[in-house]
């Protein structure tokens, strides 16, 4: 497990989805400074001044996220979640107030699949605020990126979740509780169409006699 932190962190907004195979989930918004640690961690390339906005690459496979305020007399208010996954990272120059300067925004979601997720964040930001003095360090805590490989082990697919004993969501069979799919699971499943098809494919190129 590895941790990354993101400075300047606060919530944009957060909603509500699903999923047949992942059933309920909420993903949390956030916006945080770019720094020096966080462009290292996720093996970016620097960025040139000129680009105004664009898509960021990476996806981390996270198990828990702690927001914790800035301001010393807030941080009683610190929260902690489970998360499966943050993503979509995009990058803004956002004009300052005096017209000329810019400063760099990093936008990106977490995944949560705590059950409350969105009633424990609107609390949050009730009680911290939306301001820039809202701002906080937001900690993920993840796999490390040499165990998200596909690559097969033993002729088999490795799955990160199976690795680390992860149990299944309730009611599925192929999706952990973490939320993300079993990669042996779907394996499993596959290996009969593919047995089926390559029967099909025999039988279809038999030599007539």
């Amino acid at each position: 497990m590895s941790t990354i932190t993101f400075r300047g962190a606060h919530v944009r907004f957060a909603d509500l989805r699903q999923r047949e195979e992942a059933g309920v989930f909420a993903r949390i918004h956030f916006t945080s400074d770019l720094s020096t640690p966080v462009i290292e961690a996720m093996d970016w390339q620097p960025i040139p001044d000129c680009v105004e906005a664009t898509k960021l690459t990476g996806t981390l496979t996270a198990r828990n996220l702690v927001l914790t305020p800035n301001q010393k007399e807030l941080r009683q208010h610190e929260i902690q979640m489970e998360c499966s996954e943050v993503s979509d990272f995009q990058l803004f120059r956002i004009q300052g107030e005096d017209g000329d300067s810019k400063r760099t925004e990093l936008r990106f979601l977490a995944r949560i699949i705590e059950p409350g997720a969105i009633a424990r964040v609107e609390n949050y930001m009730r009680l911290v605020g939306t301001s820039k003095k809202s701002d906080g360090a937001l900690k993920i805590t993840y796999d490390d990126q040499q165990k998200l490989d596909l690559a097969e082990k033993d002729g088999e697919p490795t799955c990160v979740d199976c690795e680390n004993k992860v149990p299944m969501m309730h009611g599925s069979t192929t999706v952990h509780a973490s939320g993300q799919k079993c990669l042996k699971a779907e394996e499993s499943k596959a290996e009969p169409a593919l047995a089926s098809a390559r029967e099909a494919a025999g039988g279809t190129h038999q030599k007539k006699k």
